[in-house]
């Protein structure tokens, strides 16, 4: 063998193990993303994550590290977020074409935060250890970031499972962290040749997790209260929620749930349950006012202000019909309730699929509570909102129930 064909050689091995090793974090991250919801399969991402940390091991540089990371948390995010592309078919002649651009730049833009905790534990020689907890604190970045983004985290996994008490004492962030630990350091036992320790100490580490949140279940629940809230929903498609034709059917049905007996205390609409603005909404408000039989309302409604911006907001209503309070929200969706960079996107024809405006709602001034009387004060949280922890627990006073 020639020379020139030895070291032809020589670099084509690397270049394949690097490839086979990118193409194996891809696959390993979109099949630990089936441990989230719908699909729950929780062990398949701990086997995901163990996978992970021996592709990071194997890693000759602090940049393939940190591509294993990328291509591993591509595939997460990449199944884990496949739903985001449903909005841009509501109107699939307009919007239909963005759909696979959204969810690759998505799934690749997040990947970034774990890309660069996998270079940075890599770099700086801080180990498997080092590498779960530079993850849990990308993790941590990645919801408060850019306006934050905290679905698909490690810590949803255990949704459904007694791990997820865990929660309670620790926040989704600390449940995280346990998670990348007690997959990410049996990799480096069983690295080091202590196998049979590495299996012993995860199959340990998960069984206490879930021992655990088994402990705080058994403990007694308060009473409960005594308080009847009614939640109303239409069960309407949201490619038939603004059609003319099916508002007044949407409507009606609400109006009938909110009239059934028996009389609750509290009676909630969801969002955006009206097509109208708030300050045109006098003689539906006083209706549905008149069907709830003197029971507080609080339904979902778009308004506007003397400025000409709009909100998406939540509005509390009296027995007359009459606004008592009003919530408007503050964390807005990104590219669907407002766009970043306005002027960029403008110019290329591009707006917020659920902006009124064509530059997209605007935020308010951020958490706070509605005075319900006797039911004392609750802090609404309008769809997305409710994903952040930040924003239930940002209210000037404490809340006794969440909407």
């Amino acid at each position: 063998m020639s020379d020139h064909a030895g070291g032809a050689l020589a670099v084509a091995a690397p270049r394949r193990a690097g490839v086979l090793r990118g193409g194996a974090a891809l696959v390993a991250g979109g099949i630990g993303a089936l441990g989230l919801a719908p699909f729950d399969l929780w062990p398949l991402t701990l086997a995901a994550l163990v996978a992970l940390g021996a592709l990071w091991l194997a890693a000759p540089t602090p940049r393939a590290a940190g591509l294993a990371a990328f291509l591993f948390a591509t595939g997460h995010f990449g199944v884990a977020l496949h739903w985001i592309v449903e909005p841009f078919f509501v109107e699939p002649e307009l919007y239909g074409w963005m759909a696979p651009f959204a969810l690759f730049f998505l799934a690749t833009g997040l990947a970034l935060f774990w890309a660069l905790a996998g270079w940075a534990a890599a770099r700086f020689r801080l180990g498997l250890a080092g590498l779960a907890a530079a993850l849990a604190l990308m993790e941590l970045a990645r919801a408060h970031l850019f306006t934050g983004f905290p679905w698909a985290m490690p810590a949803h996994v255990w949704i459904g499972t007694p791990a997820m008490q865990w929660a309670a004492w620790v926040g989704p962030h600390g449940l995280s962290l346990a998670t990348f630990a007690l997959t990410l350091l049996p990799v480096a036992l069983w690295a080091s040749g202590r196998r049979i320790t590495a299996g012993v100490v995860l199959v340990a580490a998960v069984a206490a997790l879930l021992a655990g949140g088994a402990l705080r279940l058994a403990q007694p629940l308060p009473e409960p209260r005594a308080e009847i809230v009614r939640l109303i929903q239409p069960n309407a498609p949201q490619r038939d929620k603004w059609d003319p034709e099916h508002i007044p059917v949407f409507y009606a049905r609400q109006v009938g749930f909110t009239m059934a007996s028996p009389r609750p205390d509290l009676i909630l609409w969801p969002e955006t349950a009206l097509p109208g603005l708030l300050e045109r909404a006098e003689e539906p408000l006083a209706h549905i006012a008149e069907a709830a039989g003197g029971a507080p309302v609080v339904l979902g409604i778009q308004r506007s202000d003397a400025a000409g911006r709009y909100y998406n907001s939540a509005v509390l209503i009296g027995e007359d019909g009459a606004a008592l309070d009003v919530y408007d929200k503050h964390h807005l969706v990104p590219f669907g309730e407002y766009m970043p960079f306005p002027a960029f996107w403008q110019g290329l024809g591009i707006t917020g699929l659920a902006a009124r405006a064509e530059v997209g709602y605007s935020p308010g001034p951020g958490p706070r509570t509605l005075d319900l009387g006797p039911l004392g004060r609750a802090l609404p949280l309008i769809c997305y909102e409710a994903v952040f922890p930040q924003d239930a627990a940002g209210a000037p006073e404490r809340p006794r129930m969440l909407l």
